[in-house]
């Protein structure tokens, strides 16, 4: 029940922010700030994914999605454990009014597990083109879908690749 209600809440919520929310794509080189979601169903190496994000020359903010855990695991990305949940599974209302003052150039999920709180978490994220994996509610404006076996390091060069090769006017 309580699923089906955060749900619900999601689906409004993606579809009131679809409506206000400036859309546009930008070319790669022009990409400034990202903000990457990502959870802990996935295999980790954080030192590889780290590596990975200093050689994109890129600001990128990692929001990691462990909301089984107590603590944060990692200092230097912004977890999101259980104390940034709600009762419904959802982000907490202080958390979405600290991220929503902050301004990307995109929002990667990179959830590879679909999740109704990464859903409402990326719909608060203000950024003028979001992609990701699964879209389940309307709230990603690029679809780069990924093979179950690929690792989540894998599916990011995908992601920068397929970015990369997209230009527009």
């Amino acid at each position: 029940m309580l699923t089906k209600i955060a749900a619900y809440i999601t689906r409004s919520k993606v579809a009131k922010q679809s409506l206000v929310r400036e859309k546009h794509f930008l070319n790669w080189d022009k990409i400034n700030k990202i903000a990457l979601v990502i959870d802990d169903k996935e295999v980790i190496n954080k030192s590889e994914l780290d590596k990975f994000t200093e050689g994109l020359k890129k600001h990128i903010e990692i929001f990691f999605v462990e909301l089984k855990s107590k603590q944060p695991t990692f200092g230097d990305w912004k977890c999101l454990s259980k104390k940034s949940k709600n009762i419904l599974n959802l982000p907490k209302d202080f958390f979405l009014n600290e991220i929503k003052e902050k301004k990307y150039d995109l929002v990667i999920n990179a959830s590879l597990q679909y999740s109704v709180f990464s859903a409402n978490l990326i719909n608060h994220l203000n950024a003028p083109f979001k992609c990701g994996n699964n879209n389940l509610f309307g709230e990603l404006d690029l679809i780069i879908e990924t093979r179950e076996s690929e690792s989540l390091l894998s599916y990011l060069k995908e992601v920068v690749k397929y970015l990369a090769m997209i230009k527009t006017g």
